[in-house]
């Protein structure tokens, strides 16, 4: 199902809603002392392959990043082909960022898990509690122990539900459910949001909690055929 925003003019302002309303130049948290903005939001648990980060104050200056690395308002995290990064959050969430992704930390609160996938696949886990987190299409609330994949292809985001349930307010649009097995896909140059009726199956493959995927112990790769 294709749900577009009540008219042209109000399309038009959710398009751009979508591209600035939680980047940093536009924030208000930027006003924020520089202690709270320098307030750690994740660690860098484990990496495998090329893994590399930046600071706020300086973006795209790329650098080696290693496990025990601090992120805070601002900062990105990239892995290159074959390379694969696991950060956990304050409150114990965790972020599997895969082989060719940019994640990067922003918000009108720099105390919140605000986080936007600028390329590629990253896996979300949350914790023992919900996960309330913000990025540029919108707000989401997981469930405890739920997990989701979000994929960034070009001006599209695709979020889907792989375990337990997750509340999505995209940008302009009303709040939707999802369960384990549906999607819903964001067309940020249309403001248009795409959601099947009912569950479907999630093609990538799901790595195991706790572990980075890539580890060739960990993977498991299967050939269906037929029914």
């Amino acid at each position: 199902m294709i749900v577009a925003a009540r008219g042209v003019s109000q399309k038009m302002c959710v398009a751009a809603a979508l591209t600035v309303c939680l980047s940093l130049g536009g924030c208000k948290g930027c006003d924020n002392t520089a202690s709270k903005s320098n307030a750690v939001l994740a660690t860098l648990t484990s990496a495998s392959g090329p893994v590399r980060r930046d600071l706020a104050a300086s973006p795209q200056s790329w650098r080696t990043a290693n496990p025990g690395d601090t992120f805070s308002l601002g900062d990105g995290i990239k892995t290159e082909a074959g390379a694969k990064a696991r950060l956990t959050l304050s409150d114990g969430s965790a972020l599997a960022v895969q082989e060719n992704a940019v994640l990067r930390f922003l918000g009108a609160r720099p105390d919140a898990p605000n986080f936007n996938v600028e390329v590629g696949q990253v896996w979300i886990e949350a914790g023992a509690t919900p996960l309330r987190f913000g990025s540029n299409v919108g707000l989401a609330v997981l469930e405890p122990g739920a997990r989701l994949l979000v994929t960034q292809e070009g001006r599209k985001t695709r979020y889907e539900v792989t375990v337990g349930m997750a509340n999505f307010t995209p940008l302009g649009a009303e709040a939707i459910k999802l369960t384990a097995g549906q999607r819903i896909q964001v067309d940020l140059d249309t403001a248009q949001i795409e959601r099947p009726e009912s569950p479907s199956a999630i093609t990538a493959a799901v790595p195991e909690r706790g572990q980075v995927a890539g580890d060739p112990k960990n993977d498991l790769t299967a050939v269906v055929r037929g029914k």
